[in-house]
């Protein structure tokens, strides 16, 4: 899928640990040997996601495309083999008090910070971690200049937080943009339902007016796609060339030059 991601036009990809586990054991292709080909394919990496066993261990029960592939030490070299600019975090478990969170999100930036690296709290809403509001108010609390957050229209959507919640984030703390489109109500649990994205523009979720609204707001970061298409006979560059399309045209429709979209 990298030759294929560039060819299709993206200029940048997410890592995902679970993805390189698979890598290896199905292709014998490690993270070294991938980052190299994102290289020679002139592609950058944004973010590596997600390291989970950040603020406790991870509990019993998770379902299998949940499980992170990688503990924390194996995600801090990851994200340092492949250069990328993010480490992404999320947290399922025990709901966490936020003093107690934000000393331990302040250790994990600043391991990330001697790498480089910025480090962006997810709040999948299936999680614990699971809106806005309580991710940012961990991340501030932390109080370290490469603390932020991923913002994912899906996520956001499917939890309790609103518009208001989002609007406290400043915009520079907005480390990477995840887009998808979904019927207006979730159908079955949150777990079944997050596999259920649409392309962007074949739901309800208006992407591209929710990209405007911030880009209103000085957000600038990377901004990407994460929609589970099916793996079906096409070749792997069309269904990449459809994503990125899909993207491109949603970014354009947001009143953003592609080519300024981190």
């Amino acid at each position: 899928m990298i030759p294929a991601a560039a060819v299709a036009g993206f200029e940048a990809i997410s890592i995902s640990g679970p993805a390189v586990r698979r890598s290896v054991k199905r292709d014998g292709l490690g993270a070294a040997e991938l980052a190299h080909l994102v290289r020679e394919n002139g592609l950058a990496v944004t973010d590596v996601e997600a390291v989970a066993d950040w603020l406790a261990p991870l509990p019993d029960g998770l379902p299998r495309w949940l499980e992170p592939g990688y503990d924390l030490a194996g995600y801090l070299e990851l994200a340092e083999t492949f250069a990328a600019r993010t480490l992404v975090a999320a947290h399922f478990g025990a709901v966490p008090a936020i003093e107690a969170a934000a000393e331990r999100f302040a250790a994990l930036c600043d391991a990330a910070a001697e790498r480089g690296l910025a480090v962006a709290l997810e709040y999948p809403a299936m999680a614990t971690i699971g809106d806005v509001g309580l991710a940012w108010a961990i991340a501030a609390a932390a109080g370290r200049p490469n603390a932020g957050v991923v913002h994912d229209v899906w996520h956001h959507d499917r939890s309790a937080a609103g518009a208001a919640e989002l609007a406290r984030v400043p915009a520079d703390r907005f480390f990477s943009i995840q887009l998808a489109d979904a019927a207006a109500e979730p159908s079955g649990s949150l777990i079944e339902d997050v596999r259920r994205r649409r392309l962007l523009g074949a739901g309800e979720l208006q992407p591209a007016r929710l990209l405007a609204d911030l880009l209103a707001r000085g957000v600038r970061c990377p901004i990407g796609i994460e929609v589970f298409t099916p793996f079906d006979e096409r070749p792997p560059l069309v269904r990449v060339q459809e994503l990125y399309d899909n993207l491109r045209a949603t970014v354009t429709a947001a009143g953003l030059d592609p080519a300024q979209s981190g």
